[in-house]
């Protein structure tokens, strides 16, 4: 009987999932830059803008909160198996015709980004949160540029006693 490590079953069921044409076909959109929309809004969406204004909707009569249904998928599965970039051990993604290099991570991410209609809501709200995006970015860079000039100098007073004791 062979063991299965945690990669080995994720990965599986990842397999089984993008059988289906038309979860491949959203992973291949958004990966080979078909999509108006980018990795970079995807997560900028789920881990900032998300969190900011408590993003909630409706999937199959719950309600789905993105920010927190994202941090309890990163409790399950740790960032190196929830990652929308391309980033660790690469596998290669053959289906319906189109081949794909990937990561175990990118996939999981992608599976729960499909599955909870996020893509949809992104796609859906894309002109608001590029706005709100590029707005954000703007003033984040700002706030890195008054925090690099402007010289941090302080001064720390601790007033202590000591006992100094001879034998």
């Amino acid at each position: 009987m062979a063991v299965e490590t945690k990669n080995s079953l994720l990965l599986n069921s990842l397999l089984q999932y993008f059988d289906k044409k038309i979860n491949m076909d959203s992973l291949v959109e958004i990966l080979q830059d078909r999509s108006l929309v980018s990795l970079r809004m995807i997560d900028w969406f789920v881990t900032k803008y998300a969190r900011k204004n408590g993003t909630y909707y409706n999937v199959e009569g719950k309600n789905f909160s993105v920010y927190t249904n994202y941090k309890s998928q990163l409790k399950a599965y740790s960032k190196k198996q929830m990652d929308p970039f391309c980033r660790r051990d690469r596998v290669m993604l053959s289906k319906h015709g189109t081949e794909l290099v990937t990561t175990i991570g990118q996939m999981n991410f992608f599976r729960w980004a499909i599955e909870n209609r996020i893509l949809k809501y992104i796609y859906e709200n894309y002109e608001t949160l590029d706005k709100e995006m590029k707005l954000d970015n703007k003033q984040s860079l700002s706030r890195k540029k008054t925090q690099t000039n402007t010289p941090k100098r302080s001064f720390t007073r601790t007033n202590t006693s000591t006992v100094v004791s001879f034998d």
